[in-house]
């Protein structure tokens, strides 16, 4: 049974994988033109800063809608309700239209003073240009809503692909902006291709939706409506002083020099690398797959839902990290050193990629897995109490570090509190899932680990003997095949489960092209007929 599953999940994996490589191609156009526009300076701190309000807003009101719409939309569906299933969808695609575009207008209305109170020490002229990115940005607020909603009812429909490819929509569309407008209106361009992005974003997955469409919408009075709502509250409650660290990260970022907030900016740009094509795919496949494991096989089912999320996270993220901490500064250089992204810009950056590795990637994919274990089972309260308990410990490491280390010690806070949380909440899961074999997941945990620790030493020496005399792209190809070999040799040799998950993705493809191609068996001479 675990194979089976697994199997499954492997495959919702893939497909948002390869949605994601997609993005991933656009998404890196889109920000080589951004840094080759704009490097490191007071524009790029000024955009970054006005970002964090609608980013902010968006996880706190919107971020938990899939987690309690999609379980509830399988429920309806799984139980032959399907008119009722699709009215959910009808029902809070109008709340997150109205309710979400009404906040929208207002921020932009009173854009200046909120900024003066989220990063009181930025210069009247970085002010000034955030406050006009911010009454533009704020308006993905809705547009991003939508998006959830239609991503998570795209994943409980087992559609998977596009969705996560959705991103590449929005990618060419801020760049058409950039190179269209970026002389005329300069740093507002970045704006006005966000917004665009988002828009663009939003129609890849909405559009099937809408298409669909829903015969009615559930009454805001019924019980089950009331139900999800009483579910998100938690989520929306605790998510403002959780995801209150953005706030607080820009906070003591506008007292910092021009640039420094940027190279975390970038840096974060190239984890969007690793977020687009393992975090996002095992993140939108792992919580319907739970749903339906809980749904069908009790609790049991899901305990092994869990332990193969937990499997696949280390299994993909320990070496990624690493590769991709080691081989920043080519990277970095091959992508954006052009323009006004300069050496000085790539050293400064490659300086802090790791550090927000560690964070946007693997604890977030590992805390992923911890905070969907419980929402399956209609928890939204355990994850949300002890995040919000470790935003004080934040507060307190950015205030520290970031004044004794600047934008190096601000950048560190984050991993150290999603390490924390992590810690925290795998705890409480082993309590609640009794039968997790924590065990297995220290085992496994300890090779990947290790892999981890074996590929960082052999690239960033082959990386530092060679960067003088080799360019960056065969830097990158030399160091990625050798990563490549010795983590499939380990991957055969030492875990199983993986490699069955890779040959599940494969082979099946396999057998059915030969089955299709294969001649029909011939059938003897004085055979009967087989009867219809």
């Amino acid at each position: 049974m675990m194979k089976n599953q697994g199997s499954a999940v492997s495959k919702s994996v893939l497909k948002v994988m390869l949605g994601g490589s997609v993005s991933l191609a656009a998404n890196l156009l889109s920000q080589v033109v951004i840094a080759a526009y704009f490097g490191a300076g007071a524009e790029m701190d000024a955009f970054l800063t006005a970002l964090v309000i609608p980013a902010y807003l968006l996880f706190v009101l919107v971020n938990g809608l899939s987690f309690v719409v999609v379980p509830a939309f399988i429920h309806e569906d799984a139980a032959g309700r399907s008119e009722d299933a699709w009215g959910l969808v009808g029902t809070f695609f109008w709340v997150t239209t109205l309710g979400l575009g009404g906040l929208a207008l207002l921020v932009a209305v009173f854009a200046d003073p909120i900024l003066s109170i989220t990063a009181p020490s930025l210069p009247p002229e970085k002010m000034h240009t955030a406050a006009q990115i911010l009454s533009i940005t704020i308006f993905t607020l809705p547009l991003g809503g939508l998006r959830l909603l239609a991503e998570g009812v795209q994943n409980a429909r087992n559609r998977f692909f596009w969705p996560a490819a959705a991103t590449a929509a929005g990618s060419l569309g801020n760049v058409a902006v950039l190179l269209l407008f970026y002389p005329s209106l300069g740093s507002l361009a970045l704006a006005w291709g966000n917004l665009l992005s988002a828009a663009l974003t939003a129609a890849v997955p909405l559009l099937p939706v809408l298409k669909h469409h829903w015969k009615k919408t559930i009454p805001l009075r019924d019980a089950r409506v009331r139900e999800l709502f009483q579910l998100m509250l938690p989520l929306v409650l605790f998510g403002l002083v959780i995801q209150s660290w953005q706030v607080i990260e820009r906070f003591f970022a506008s007292w910092l020099p021009d640039g420094d907030l940027s190279y975390i900016g970038y840096a974060s740009k190239l984890s969007s690398l690793l977020v687009a094509i393992l975090a996002s795919g095992i993140a939108s496949a792992i919580l319907p797959a739970m749903s339906r494991a809980l749904a069908s096989q009790g609790e049991t089912g899901l305990t092994r839902q869990i332990e193969f999320g937990f499997h696949l996270t280390l299994a993909t993220a320990l070496p990624a990290v690493a590769y991709l901490s080691a081989a920043a500064t080519p990277l970095l250089s091959l992508l954006f050193e052009r323009g006004e992204f300069t050496r000085t810009v790539t050293l400064s950056v490659s300086r802090v990629v790791w550090l927000v590795l560690l964070g946007d990637v693997l604890f977030r994919m590992l805390n992923n897995i911890n905070s969907r274990a419980f929402y399956s089972v209609k928890d939204t309260r355990t994850f949300s109490i002890v995040n919000s308990f470790m935003i004080l410990p934040y507060a307190l490491l950015a205030w520290f570090l970031s004044r004794n280390l600047g934008y190096i010690g601000l950048a560190m806070a984050f991993p150290l509190q999603a390490a924390g949380t992590f810690i925290i909440t795998f705890l409480l899961v082993t309590r609640r899932f009794p039968e997790l074999q924590v065990k297995a997941v220290a085992r496994q945990f300890g090779i990947y680990a290790g892999l981890a620790v074996v590929v960082y030493l052999a690239v960033y020496l082959f990386t530092n003997a060679f960067s003088a005399v080799l360019h960056p792209i065969f830097v990158l190809l030399i160091t990625a095949a050798f990563s490549g070999l010795l983590y499939l040799g380990t991957v055969l040799l030492l875990d199983p489960i993986i490699t069955q998950a890779f040959l599940d993705l494969l082979l099946p493809r396999i057998r059915e092209k030969r089955r299709k191609n294969a001649p029909p068996a011939p059938q003897p001479v004085n055979a009967p007929s087989p009867k219809p």
